[in-house]
């Protein structure tokens, strides 16, 4: 939960969130307010696996004695860069509601923010399995009982894709000790092939076609075979000894699920594994 905006990214390359809830916040003061969104984002990749984000309320100001109102922030804001939500649920601010103007003849409203809000290129975002709704729209006070309808996803420029399939999330042990076992789930769609890539650096390269960065091209990638019934495959490792002097290693695991009828790719969230020696 931020002083405005939950998480807000500018060139910062790749930031991945998983399992989390952002909440924007809002706040005006006389003549001056702000509006904060779950996610801001500009010139950045940024995933989101299983998330919850949504965006600051709308507010009224008074400027020279005359309301103004300010539209809830939205779920997601994208400047420029790419979002890549999966099994998310991007939702708007609620509006503040209506008030009437007699200086202008008119209903002034505080809308409702856009669950979704695109000002980048083409296209800039991935929805997979997510979902966009816009925020409520508030106390409505007559005669201003209508508002403006607000989608649910919105494009100033650009748009987005919103392939089929499942969209895979990848669960791990955080930290694990020499001698004990790591373990690690990747919840996809039964029958399709799930595959893991280990790596021990982050250099990610966005693949289209996958719907998503992979964490490191040179990752190793390790079978995890035919996704179950249950639509949930696990695997799990020994730690070895890590060596002398070495009291622990980051450890960044990506699975990848394959439909093999289409031969379609959908990578999952990173999920980093601490491995630490068996004294600490």
């Amino acid at each position: 939960q931020g002083s405005l905006s939950a998480l807000r990214t500018t060139n910062s390359g790749w930031v991945g969130v998983a399992n989390s809830t952002l909440q924007g916040m809002s706040y005006s003061f006389g003549e001056g307010g702000a509006i904060g969104q779950g996610v801001w984002s500009a010139a950045t990749t940024t995933t989101l696996h299983q998330c919850a984000s949504t965006g600051g309320p709308g507010v009224f100001l008074v400027v020279q004695g005359n309301p103004i109102g300010l539209q809830a922030g939205a779920g997601a804001l994208v400047h420029s860069g790419l979002l890549v939500a999966a099994r998310t649920a991007l939702t708007g601010g609620d509006g503040y509601g209506s008030t009437y103007s007699s200086y202008f003849s008119s209903c002034v409203y505080s809308l409702g923010g856009y669950g979704l809000s695109l000002g980048s290129g083409q296209p800039g975002a991935h929805l997979l399995d997510a979902t966009t709704t816009a925020g409520g729209a508030g106390v409505l006070n007559a005669p201003c009982t209508t508002p403006p309808a607000i989608p649910g996803a919105h494009a100033s420029s650009g748009g987005w894709l919103t392939p089929g399939g499942a969209a895979p999330v990848l669960t791990s042990y955080p930290v694990t000790r020499e001698g004990q076992t790591l373990a690690l789930s990747l919840d996809t769609s039964a029958g399709e092939y799930a595959v893991l890539l280990v790596a021990t650096s982050v250099q990610p390269l966005f693949v289209s076609e996958f719907h998503g960065p992979v964490v490191n091209a040179g990752a190793s990638l390790l079978a995890l075979g035919l996704v179950p019934p249950s639509g949930v495959v696990s695997a799990s490792a020994q730690i070895q000894e890590l060596g002398a002097g070495v009291e622990g290693v980051a450890t960044y695991l990506q699975g990848a699920s394959i439909d093999l009828t289409s031969l379609t790719v959908r990578l999952s969230n990173v999920s980093v594994a601490v491995l630490v020696d068996a004294a600490l």
